[in-house]
């Protein structure tokens, strides 16, 4: 079995970033769970502990096509890079240290399922002189099919104010800079600002989803896509859900957009940049009035994020994709409705 959640073996509390090394599945028939003390079958059957295995087939870095696919560690996004709108909220997101948060990691098990397996860890993120922000129970299945399903549940403490956002940034390698998606396109879409844009299927390079506004700031996202694949020459990446959420590809950081003041001065990372998001506050702000619509506020206190990635090789040109038929996959949870 050539899946691995790799975390740090004893540091628990030093856990700043989750990641999935291996997407590849072989074998999953003989993974199994041993009593107490979990354990996984090596490629001659024989038992070994779980951590071990982990480590160990983690630093492999194998993808599903025998090609790695991140270029670092995959991280939960909260902050965005302040727009020009943001002045007054931005600062109060800083001075929360939204900006710099760390992934503290408490619990990881497994499951065995019907059709695969489960991995369950309960995390959480915070700043190192405050109260976490949130605490968060994510949930990788992992079926024989090679399926992958995301899903993180997430609790938020009591804030002064809406969250800037909630997602997953995955650091593809660069050379994936095809972008396909079925979303508001062509032109960058937020839940308060898109009536420039339609409901369709577009196709982009990254470079052209950028917005070069003179000063750095939050660009490019796209609201209410069903899935988006970012793809190079002979691998695809590919992201969908039951629900509409929001993606973005980027080729900066989002250090780099918060803290350069020009745009010349930017410098581009050596991965592409894939963001996908629960859902983003209101791109108004507080622009026209001391505060937001109701509505276009991310000011919610449980909510539930579920994607389900794919990855696939390309033999003989660009895929063509259509409106896909997804599953409803937001099955309610204590103190979530149905609708998220």
């Amino acid at each position: 079995m050539l899946f691995a959640f790799v975390t740090p073996e004893y540091d628990w509390e030093g856990a700043e970033e989750w990641n999935l090394k291996a997407w590849g599945l072989r074998g999953l028939e003989q993974f199994s769970l041993c009593g107490e003390e979990e354990c996984s079958a090596d490629a001659g059957g024989k038992a070994q502990p779980a951590k071990q295995t982990a480590v160990r087939q983690g630093s492999e870095k194998q993808s599903a096509v025998g090609q790695e696919l991140l270029q670092r560690p995959m991280r939960y996004a909260l902050m965005r890079a302040p727009v020009s709108n943001d002045i007054r909220v931005g600062e109060m997101w800083k001075l929360r240290m939204l900006d710099q948060l760390q992934t503290k990691m408490y619990e990881c098990r497994t499951e065995q399922t019907e059709d695969g397996c489960r991995v369950i860890s309960c995390l959480s993120l915070g700043a190192k002189v405050y109260q976490n922000i949130c605490n968060i129970v994510l949930s990788v299945h992992v079926a024989t099919d090679r399926r992958l399903r995301f899903v993180s549940e997430v609790s938020v403490g009591e804030l002064h104010g809406p969250l800037p956002r909630f997602g997953i940034q995955i650091p593809l390698k660069r050379e994936m800079e095809r972008v396909d998606y079925y979303g508001y396109g062509p032109f960058e879409s937020y839940i308060d600002k898109r009536r420039a844009s339609y409901m369709g299927i577009f196709h982009a390079g990254k470079e052209e989803l950028f917005v070069d506004y003179i000063r750095p700031q939050e660009n490019s996202s796209h609201y209410g896509y069903e899935w988006v694949s970012v793809g190079g020459e002979s691998l695809v990446c590919r992201v969908s859900s039951g629900q509409p959420f929001s993606f973005q590809v980027s080729e900066y950081e989002l250090e780099e957009l918060m803290e350069k003041t020009h745009s010349h001065e930017l410098q581009k990372t050596d991965c592409t940049n894939l963001f996908i998001d629960y859902r983003q506050h209101g791109i108004g702000s507080e622009s026209c009035c001391t505060t937001m619509l109701e509505k276009y506020r991310f000011a919610e206190r449980k909510f539930r994020l579920c994607a389900q990635p794919r990855v696939c090789s390309l033999t003989g040109g660009n895929p063509v994709y259509t409106r896909p038929n997804q599953p409803d996959i937001s099955e309610s949870w204590d103190g979530a409705s149905n609708d998220t």
